[in-house]
């Protein structure tokens, strides 16, 4: 299991710059999980902290627009 912390975040946010979500037509959210080691209930509890959910945010928009 991955440990929330600064490396966690910006590994999650590399990888959601590159990859998306599935809201942009990106990867599926369990893709993601799988990749990082957390299970979808983890996601959604991390998003709701302000740091990594500004951050993921901002990663799906980087995808966007790639």
């Amino acid at each position: 299991m991955a440990k929330f912390n600064e490396e966690t975040i910006q590994k999650c946010v590399d990888w959601v710059c590159e990859n998306g979500l599935i809201d942009y037509g990106g990867a599926k959210l369990i893709d993601f999980c799988n990749v990082m080691g957390i299970g979808k209930s983890t996601y959604y509890r991390w998003m709701e902290n302000e740091t990594f959910g500004t951050a993921i945010k901002k990663a799906k928009e980087d995808f966007k627009t790639g």
